[in-house]
């Protein structure tokens, strides 16, 4: 089954066809309001859990070091 899918890979690489596609500004704009979401989201997300995150990394870091 991979065989066929990497088959398929190199022939529509080798063949490739114009696209004329046009993205309107409207569509450009809601993504980036996703992605500024998630990022912030994320941001969020470490800033409130942070202390956690460093006695994850510290623990690790012991074990690591004491075998």
């Amino acid at each position: 089954m991979k065989k066929i899918y990497f088959i398929l890979g190199v022939v529509l690489l080798l063949f490739p066809t114009s696209v004329y596609a046009y993205i309107d500004p409207t569509t450009t704009a809601i993504v980036a309001q996703i992605v500024i979401g998630v990022l912030i989201t994320l941001g969020i997300f470490v800033r409130i859990f942070w202390r956690r995150i460093v006695i994850f990394f510290q623990k690790i870091r012991i074990k690591i070091f004491k075998k």
